[in-house]
C-alpha cells in the first residue's frame, strides 16, 4: 500500500458517508432497537445509534470549534421512528458542515499531521461503513461490505493512524512479531517484523481488522504464523 495518507478524496469520502448514513437511518425505521448487536458485544441497536450520533456531533464540534470537548445532546425518545429521525438529523448536520468546509481547513483531529479537515471526510466514511455492518448483523440482513477503494483506505487508516495511536497512548504494547495485510497490489505491515501474511479482498480485510470478520473466513488466506495473526487482531490495534 502506498504511503499516501488517504486514497479516498474528500468528495468520495463524503459521498460514501452520505450513502451509508442514509441507509442506516432508513433501516432503523423497522428494526428492533432493543436487539443485541452481535458484532459489538454488550450493545443494543439503540446503543449503536447513540454512539454514532454522538460521534457525528463530536466531529462537528471539532471542525467548528477546533477542540474535542463538545457536549453530547441525546434524543428525547428512542423508539425506532424517533431514533431514525434523530440519527438522520445528526448525520445530515455533519454532512452539511463537511460540504461547506475546505478539506485543507485547520481543525482538531487525533491523527498525524497535517491536522486539517480532510481527515474527517474519510474517518467518518469508515466509521459509518463499519457500523452499518453492525446494524445489519443486528437486523439479520446481509452485511454491506465496503467497496474496494474505501476499504484500502480503511486499511491504511488502521495501520497508519489507529495502531500507532494505540501504542502512543499506552493502550497496547508495540507489536514485534507482526502481520502483513495484502489486498491485491497493496500491502501494510502492522508490527516490527512480519511473521505472517493475510491476503484477500480489501472489502473483507478492513472488517477483519475491525473484528467483524473472523480469520478463518474462507475469503481470507493466511500464510505463516496463524497464531500471530490471531494475536495481532486481538491485541487492540483499533480503539
Amino acid at each position: 500500500m502506498t504511503s499516501t495518507p488517504s486514497v479516498l478524496t474528500p468528495p468520495e469520502g463524503l459521498a460514501r458517508y452520505e450513502r451509508d448514513t442514509a441507509a442506516i437511518a432508513d433501516r432503523l425505521v423497522d428494526v428492533d432497537v432493543a436487539a443485541p448487536v452481535p458484532t459489538c458485544p454488550g450493545w443494543t441497536v439503540t446503543d449503536l445509534i447513540l454512539h454514532l450520533g454522538e460521534v457525528h456531533q463530536w466531529v462537528g464540534h471539532a471542525i467548528r470549534e477546533g477542540t474535542p470537548d463538545g457536549a453530547f445532546t441525546p434524543p428525547e425518545k428512542t423508539d425506532a421512528a424517533a431514533l431514525s429521525g434523530w440519527y438522520a438529523e445528526q448525520a445530515g448536520a455533519l454532512a452539511d458542515l463537511l460540504r461547506v468546509t475546505d478539506p485543507e481547513t485547520p481543525v482538531w483531529h487525533f491523527g498525524p499531521k497535517p491536522r486539517v479537515a480532510r481527515f474527517w471526510f474519510t474517518r467518518q466514511a469508515h466509521e459509518v461503513a463499519i457500523h452499518r455492518i453492525d446494524l445489519a448483523a443486528a437486523a439479520g440482513d446481509p452485511w454491506p461490505l465496503p467497496d474496494e477503494t474505501a476499504a484500502i483506505d480503511g486499511i491504511l487508516e488502521i495501520a497508519d493512524v489507529f495502531y500507532p495511536r494505540q501504542v502512543r497512548l499506552g493502550r497496547i504494547e508495540a507489536i514485534d512479531a507482526g502481520v502483513t495485510f495484502i489486498a491485491g497490489d497493496h500491502s501494510r505491515l502492522i508490527g516490527e517484523r512480519s511473521v505472517a501474511e493475510v491476503s484477500g479482498p480489501a472489502s473483507v480485510l478492513q472488517p477483519l481488522m475491525w473484528g467483524r470478520i473472523a480469520p478463518d473466513d474462507p475469503r481470507v488466506t493466511i500464510t505463516g504464523d496463524a497464531d500471530a495473526v490471531r494475536r495481532v487482531l486481538g491485541s487492540g490495534i483499533i480503539p
